[in-house]
């Protein structure tokens, strides 16, 4: 589960340093898809079962904090 999220953050990083340093943000894309892509599809959904459940508990605190 890991390769996912690792593999993501290095997804979303390399499309920021896109606008500043184009190699390096190229870099980081395809370092990031290499990674996602060596995660197996069951890992690729418990990723994001996971990342989804934390979504909802954190909308469920936020919107019971500003209450």
């Amino acid at each position: 589960m890991l390769n996912v999220y690792l593999g993501g953050i290095l997804l979303v990083l390399g499309i920021i340093a896109l606008l500043a340093q184009p190699t390096a943000g190229v870099v980081m894309i395809g370092a990031g898809y290499w990674i996602f892509q060596r995660a197996s599809p069951g890992e690729r959904h418990q990723a994001s079962s996971l990342f989804w459940g934390c979504a909802m508990v954190c909308m469920i605190i936020v919107t019971l904090a500003s209450a």
